[in-house]
């Protein structure tokens, strides 16, 4: 992608093309319909057979429950593993937790500091801060964590992985570190690197990201790594996970990709791209969970092909995701959520937003993009649709439509002149568990779909701040407005 010569600071970037107001959060007001990423539809692959209508995930636990206990907010959590088949080992802004995989309860937790990445080979539990030391930790009876050392280093630090005590941690531009926790902490050796950030180990074979790279290790000598083979991707990569048959990929907010690891060879085989940004993946036998943040997706892998069987929205948001023996535990950010695979189910599954804004005087419309990332194909229809509203699927001209497996539609959502009052559309579905909805459609406030004040930033190039931009001066432009967290 071509870089701005001039950017915003907080990343305010402009972009061509007419707008004919700001009030368009879901797409443009009035004209043609915004240009967005293509979808694949049905590729008319083979499929698995043997599967039944009906919803494949459904949450069984969380915790605390209620969730945010009348308000006071008890952990946030970001990321997950599993320990063995009654604990999985949760860490966040709260520390470490100890969870139940039955109930999703925090049985014992340890706050001392900011926990980042966490992976266990069930015997050592080793979490990553990002910015601070490595944390080893072992399970104890009595349902409590003990601290079994740690591993100090300099600079930045991302994802954390082990292996028969074998530990390997990615430091970014300082190289991929190997590690020997049996006694003593040892350094057996460093991997030169260009930006390592996300890692796994499998028994005698470590896959780390380079830049946009994927890369094989052998380590069946961690102090004498070998380099099998490396894999030009089209994105960076924020998670892997990987097993004796898969590797897969979580790419932000470029999806999913799957390669397939046949006589020491990686051979891509399919890529995805479920709502929101995926960084966090976990991969059961033939299934693939994935956590990104809006959803927690459930592929099958069969017939080597990812292949969406159901969703699953999450409480807070899915921050991270573990998942062994058909049951995943979800770092839900406030809570612990659990969720349980039904087998040989699978169903349509609608995506739809809970609430548009308008602003209210001239009438005015807004585009809804409605996306299938089920199974079966979608049948939609909006229903008692309120006098002077009105819901259109733009190539028909109708209130309903039917979408094909990996498709999406375009509605035209529109609100009449002058003053209204809150309303609702609703909606059916063939989604074996979203049957029915309601999409709200509220006056815009001083946030989503409101006239925005005019503002003013400086404008940043390699040269340093170069004069200012005011937000007025992008009028009939379209903007995207991008900002960091070191979170």
């Amino acid at each position: 992608m071509p870089k701005c010569n001039f950017c915003l600071l907080f990343g305010l970037l402009a972009c061509t093309g007419d707008k004919q107001g700001w009030d368009v959060p879901y797409g443009q007001s009035t004209g043609e319909p915004a240009s967005e990423p293509s979808i694949e539809t049905d590729t008319g692959e083979e499929i698995p057979t043997g599967y039944q209508i009906g919803d494949p995930i459904v949450t069984t636990s969380t915790f605390p429950d209620p969730p945010l206990n009348n308000g006071q907010i008890l952990y946030e959590w970001v990321d997950v593993t599993i320990y063995d088949q009654d604990y999985a080992v949760q860490v966040g802004v709260s520390g470490v937790g100890l969870v139940s995989r039955q109930t999703g309860e925090v049985l014992d937790s340890v706050n001392n500091g900011r926990a980042y990445t966490v992976d266990s080979d069930g015997d050592l539990i080793v979490v990553g801060s990002r910015t601070h030391r490595i944390g080893l930790w072992r399970f104890q009876e009595g349902e409590t964590l003990s601290p079994a050392g740690f591993i100090e280093g300099q600079g930045v630090h991302e994802k954390v992985a082990v292996d028969n005590e074998l530990v390997a941690v990615a430091w970014r531009d300082q190289g991929v570190r190997l590690y020997q926790s049996t006694t003593d902490v040892q350094l057996l050796s460093t991997i030169p690197t260009t930006d390592a950030y996300a890692v796994d180990l499998v028994g005698e074979r470590l896959f780390y990201s380079d830049a946009d790279e994927l890369v094989m290790v052998d380590v069946a000598d961690p102090a004498n790594p070998l380099e099998l083979q490396r894999v030009p991707l089209d994105s960076e990569v924020r998670d892997i996970d990987a097993s004796a048959r898969f590797v897969a990929l979580g790419l932000g907010g470029n999806g999913v990709q799957v390669l397939a690891l046949d006589n020491d060879r990686l051979i891509s085989l399919d890529t995805a791209e479920p709502p929101g940004g995926v960084f966090s993946l976990s991969l059961d036998d033939s299934f693939l969970w994935v956590a990104s943040w809006e959803t927690i997706t459930l592929y099958t892998l069969e017939n080597e092909t990812l292949l969406p069987l159901g969703q699953e929205k999450p409480l807070s948001a899915a921050m991270g995701v573990a998942a062994s023996n058909g049951q995943a535990v979800v770092a839900d950010w406030y809570q612990s959520t659990i969720v349980q695979q039904v087998s040989n189910r699978w169903g349509a599954e609608v995506h739809l937003p809970t609430t548009m804004r308008f602003h209210q005087g001239e009438a005015v419309s807004q585009t809804l993009w409605v996306y299938n990332y089920g199974a079966e194909p979608l049948e939609l229809a909006f229903d008692n649709i309120p006098s002077g509203f009105s819901v259109e699927e733009i190539q028909s001209d109708t209130s309903g439509a039917n979408i094909p497996v990996g498709g999406r539609v375009l509605f035209r959502v529109s609100v009449p002149n002058g003053a209204w009052s809150p309303t609702s559309l609703s909606w059916t579905s063939n989604d074996p568990d979203e049957s029915t909805g309601r999409l709200d459609i509220r006056p815009s406030n001083a946030g989503e779909g409101a006239l925005h004040p005019d503002f003013a930033l400086p404008l940043v190039s390699a040269a340093g701040i170069q004069g200012t931009g005011r937000l007025a001066d992008y009028q009939g432009k379209v903007l995207f407005l991008s900002w960091w967290s070191d979170y």
